[in-house]
């Protein structure tokens, strides 16, 4: 079985556990002994105590592995912060799709929202929105991103 695991502050690391391991054994193997294991897409954790197939983390799965339960998630465009609550599993797409939409985000048209992208405050990175929002979350589990016109490349 493998599995691409999500953690905080690093790139996307594969693990190769049993699917008989618990959930706990998994985070502990993966140097995490008293993190919280997110399938991605689910917004509460697995239980410690089952094992990953009984999770329903199955081949190929992606999952993030740390401290925080939600992620407070700001998102600023235009001097204005929009702020989302978010397992840390979300994907940064699905963070981009709530900001930049009608009603809770920002209103975006098509066309700006194909040239817009989410960059990470006070930084020029600007992720690939595939990336769990849990990997750019600080101790206080909270992440900050701007809304930023796309890096393009011309050559």
């Amino acid at each position: 079985m493998e599995i691409f695991v999500h953690t905080r502050g690093k790139d996307v690391e594969l693990q190769q556990p049993e699917p008989t391991a618990t959930v706990k054994e998994f985070a502990e193997s993966a140097g995490h002994p008293d993190a919280h294991v997110f399938l991605e897409g689910e917004d509460e954790p697995a239980r410690p105590d089952v094992s990953l197939a009984d999770a329903g983390i199955g081949d190929r799965a992606n999952v993030h592995i740390g401290p925080c339960m939600k992620v407070t998630v700001s998102v600023r465009y235009n001097q204005q912060t929009k702020t989302y609550e978010v397992p840390p599993a979300a994907a940064l797409q699905s963070i981009y799709v709530r900001a930049s939409s009608q009603g809770e985000g920002f209103g975006l048209s098509d066309a700006d929202r194909a040239q817009y992208t989410l960059q990470v405050q006070g930084a020029n990175e600007q992720p690939d929105l595939s990336r769990h929002v849990g990997v750019f979350a600080n101790d206080d589990c909270a992440a900050a991103f701007d809304l930023v016109l796309q890096d393009r490349f011309q050559g």
